[in-house]
């Protein structure tokens, strides 16, 4: 056992590195210094040099920035507000990410396995590339991936007074950072079912109450300190006309995740398949939670993680099933799905199942993580016209020094209204500041 659990960590750290440089390779190669389309709105505060608590709050559509403002803040003070040095950080974000979901792997089975290649692959796909690429928001995407998976993690601590105050911590910045709003119900409901088990008991009743009375209170001031509706969709109505669409929606945001979205004729029918996995696999972590009174890592580990994707899932649906199903295999969406894909891979470990049926299960997973990185060349095609687009119009600007006549010249646009974000305005204060494509020395 000790051979197999040296091997398993040898092939996961090969695996690791491999998908790190890769990552990072593609960032150098594609990611452009330039501000592009949502950036324009959100890095607002930024041009009017908004205070920590004003950024924190800042919302952008639906959701706020939170700890992704704090990012983009520190990234601008260190580079010049330079977005590919923002990309890199992002990505690094991730890589941080992964070894998280390495620690809670190795917390929660207390061994190495071949099988844990599977890891990587899931967290450091290139599937999310379109975060680096296009619009660099760290709010959206790889902070709430990174704080749902350490909120997961410290919910494996034993010690309940800090397992406590992390987690609280945790769901206060996750649910003020991009979509890490859904996470809060979740952390409520999770804190509901650990308060009846205390109140059983008899033990740290007070400890487990003031969690859930601080998770209520987190979700409830998101929406009570200046929050408007805004849906992000001039085509949003609810409910659908269909609401058949909210389910094919849902398994297209499925499908992606395997990097199945070109096999139209199957596609619906794969995530169709996949739903019903996640549905069986969150009906069993939600049991376990429930019969253990959340005392059950392996369990709660499962409901947080698979819990949240189905919950951004369903959100994403409601918000853009207007948009058409095309939708739903937008790279990025890509992050918030990984957590249900760790959530399988754990549960195939805890479920009480045969030796070899595991196996054979595990095998498959790991067959379908190696495909689907195998098959993402076809994104990297799609990303590299946004790259060549934020390029050639970069380099316009900064001879030509006109919106109008580099629109013109590009066919193409850094933003689609370029007087209604003031994008004018922002321009002359980089150039006059020498920050972002004005930066001395590129």
């Amino acid at each position: 056992m000790a051979h197999l659990s040296l091997v398993g960590a040898l092939a996961l750290a090969g695996a690791f590195s491999v998908c790190t440089v890769r990552l990072f390779h593609l960032i150098d190669r594609l990611a452009v210094n330039v501000i592009y389309w949502d950036e324009w709105d959100f890095l607002g505060g930024l041009f009017e040099n908004r205070g920590w608590w004003e950024l924190f709050t800042w919302q952008h559509g639906p959701h706020r920035e939170g700890l992704g403002y704090a990012v983009i803040k520190i990234c601008a003070a260190l580079s010049s507000w330079d977005t590919r040095f923002e990309a890199f950080v992002v990505g690094g974000i991730t890589v941080v990410s992964a070894g998280v979901a390495v620690v809670l792997k190795r917390a929660l089975h207390r061994s190495w396995s071949l099988f844990d290649v599977c890891i990587p692959l899931m967290v450091l796909t290139l599937a999310q590339a379109e975060q680096y690429v296009c619009v660099v928001n760290p709010a959206h995407g790889s902070v709430p991936l990174l704080l749902v998976l350490l909120l997961t993690l410290t919910a494996m601590i034993e010690r309940t007074m800090l397992r406590i105050a992390l987690m609280v911590t945790l769901n206060f910045l996750a649910v003020y950072t991009g979509f890490g709003i859904v996470l809060g119900p979740i952390t409520v409901v999770l804190f509901a079912i650990q308060l009846y088990g205390a109140v059983e008991d008899r033990r740290e009743i007070i400890a487990h109450a003031a969690g859930l009375l601080l998770t209520l209170a987190t979700f409830g001031s998101f929406f009570l300190w200046h929050y408007r509706f805004d849906s992000a969709a001039p085509c949003f109505v609810f409910p659908d006309p269909h609401p058949a669409n909210y389910g094919r929606f849902l398994g297209l945001l499925y499908v992606r995740l395997f990097e199945a979205q070109d096999l139209v004729q199957w596609r619906l029918v794969l995530g169709g398949l996949v739903l019903a996995v996640h549905a069986a696999v969150l009906a069993w972590a939600i049991y376990g939670t429930l019969t253990s009174r959340g005392r059950s890592r392996a369990h709660v580990a499962v409901f947080i993680l698979s819990g949240f994707s189905l919950a951004f899932g369903l959100n994403a649906a409601i918000g853009r099933v207007c948009f058409g199903p095309e939708a739903a295999i937008s790279s990025r969406y890509v992050p918030y799905g990984v957590p249900v894909m760790l959530a399988l891979y754990l549960a195939l470990w805890s479920f009480p199942l045969p030796t070899r049926v595991r196996l054979v299960f595990l095998t498959v997973l790991t067959v379908l993580c190696v495909a689907k990185e195998v098959r993402i060349k076809q994104d990297i095609g799609m990303l590299k016209p946004c790259a060549r687009v934020k390029q050639r119009w970069r380099d316009c600007y900064i001879k030509v020094g006109s919106i109008d006549a580099c629109d013109a010249r590009t066919h193409s646009r850094l933003y689609p209204n370029p007087p209604g974000t003031g994008m004018q305005r922002k321009l002359d204060f980089l150039r006059a500041h020498h920050l972002n494509l004005f930066k001395v020395g590129g």
